[in-house]
């Protein structure tokens, strides 16, 4: 199945049903995003969260290496985090545990149970759960949401 990214209509974009993967051509490049499942997305919104906020570069970062097969290189690394993400449906960037437990109630399972899913079939279901958002107030540096906008570059 091929689709279009809208900021990227450039980028050639199939996904392999059968594999459950994405392949993405863009910039001389061609790469495949491996299925993006529960465990490594805890553990990434984890080693990415500093002190309660989530560190956004940090996680694209983390998510280009650990997604995407070649990895691309570092200077390149959020453009293809964007393109995955957009890619696999990502939800809210609540805390790992917050996510977890959220999901596991909702659905009436343990926390481990998840994590054998595909993180594209929780992540819609994120946004139906009430999220507590943290009192920001005197915070001078950091990230606590990621969002990713065409800035017309």
């Amino acid at each position: 199945m091929q689709v279009t990214l809208e900021p990227l209509p450039e980028a050639g974009i199939a996904y392999d049903p059968a594999l459950h993967c994405w392949e993405v051509s863009l910039l001389g490049d061609t790469r495949t995003l491996s299925e993006w499942r529960w465990a490594p997305r805890k553990r990434l919104v984890a080693a990415a969260t500093d002190g309660g906020r989530i560190d956004a570069r940090r996680f694209a970062q983390g998510f280009a290496a650990l997604c995407w097969a070649p990895e691309p290189p570092a200077e390149q690394a959020e453009l293809w985090a964007f393109i995955g993400l957009s890619l696999a449906g990502l939800g809210p960037l609540i805390s790992a545990a917050e996510a977890e437990a959220a999901l596991a109630a909702r659905l009436g399972l343990t926390p481990k149970a998840l994590e054998g899913e595909r993180a594209s079939d929780l992540e819609p279901l994120l946004g139906a759960v009430p999220q507590q958002l943290p009192d920001t107030a005197g915070v001078q540096d950091g990230w606590s949401v990621l969002h990713f906008a065409d800035d017309g570059l």
